[in-house]
């Protein structure tokens, strides 16, 4: 488990820090460089959380399209009846 965060946390510069002189200011602007797999699992969490709120959503409108239909025809029945006062 420790040995997975720290490889999702490690970030690589694109100058090798090893390689340059301490005194030297060339790897000041060196980009930050992430792992391909980071942005790959980003895409995929964002993928399924789109997928679960979209579900939630529909599923939600449906169910309150259904007690919209079951509440009007009920009103309608009721109306129609004669009940006793």
């Amino acid at each position: 488990m420790v040995k997975l965060k720290l490889l999702l946390n490690k970030k690589t510069l694109a100058i090798e820090p090893e390689v340059i002189p301490l005194n030297s200011k060339e790897g000041e602007e060196a980009k930050q460089i992430f792992p391909k797999y980071t942005f790959s699992i980003a895409i995929s969490l964002g993928f399924i959380l789109l997928t679960l709120l979209l579900k939630t959503i529909f599923s939600t409108a449906l169910m309150l399209i259904g007690l919209i239909f079951l509440w009007k025809s009920t009103s309608k029945m009721l109306s129609n009846s004669k009940l006793p006062s």
